[in-house]
């Protein structure tokens, strides 16, 4: 059930965003150990000029700034060990799939067993 939430400025090559989704998906399923259509991503987008690092913003993602930011939402229950390469295999894919290796913030959140529901069923 993991679920990647992703919000960024406007992309140079918005037609990667789509791709970017899909590999996460597929890398996420692979080292959670889950079935990719049990892997949800999504992507918000951040109007310019209501991101600001400091005192500077961009009109468009910059490849060394401003990074993507994401939260990464799991069943409870994963190691330490587990959670690290969680985050770095989501980290990775997304930045390399979009062109900006190295420029993606994500945290880990666990929900815990029986605190949420997907369509009629609560998770457990």
């Amino acid at each position: 059930m993991p679920v990647l939430i992703l919000k960024g400025l406007p992309q140079k090559k918005p037609s990667k965003i789509r791709k970017a989704l899909k590999n996460a998906c597929a890398a996420i399923a692979k080292e959670y150990g889950s079935p990719v259509k049990h892997v949800w991503a999504t992507w918000e987008e951040i109007k310019p000029g209501m991101y600001i690092e400091g005192d500077v913003s961009y009109k468009k993602q910059p490849k060394k700034s401003h990074p993507i930011l994401g939260q990464l939402l799991c069943l409870e229950g994963k190691s330490p060990e587990e959670i690290e390469r969680l985050l770095a295999v989501a980290s990775e894919t997304v930045g390399e799939s979009l062109g900006m290796p190295g420029n993606v913030f994500i945290t880990y959140h666990e929900v815990a067993r029986g605190q949420a529901v997907s369509g009629d069923t609560v998770v457990k």
